[in-house]
């Protein structure tokens, strides 16, 4: 097995991990009755908003192949081809 795949397994649990654990530790002290600053709460529903963009980037990080964001070399093309219907463009661009 491939140590990359093993790192991106553990990537996703320890990524929502930090994304949620502000805002648990927030309502934990809250429900304790404790004085809670705005902006520990604040930065804490931010963190747990911003879980969807962690989850594409761990997306785009962790596993490339998929919907087609590999890099042309492991798709088997080494070179992408513009062309044109128009036999003069054609003309100039060689």
């Amino acid at each position: 097995m491939n140590p990359s795949h093993i790192n991106g397994w553990f990537s996703y649990p320890s990524a929502y991990s930090l994304v949620v654990l502000p805002l648990s530790v927030t309502r934990w002290l809250q429900f304790t009755h404790k004085n809670v600053p705005s902006v520990a709460l604040f930065f804490g529903v931010s963190m747990f908003n911003l879980s969807g963009t962690l989850d594409v980037l761990l997306l785009l990080v962790v596993r490339p192949q998929l919907l087609l964001f590999a890099r042309p070399e492991e798709r088997g093309e080494s070179q992408i081809e513009l062309g044109s219907a128009d036999p003069e463009v054609q003309q100039v661009l060689q």
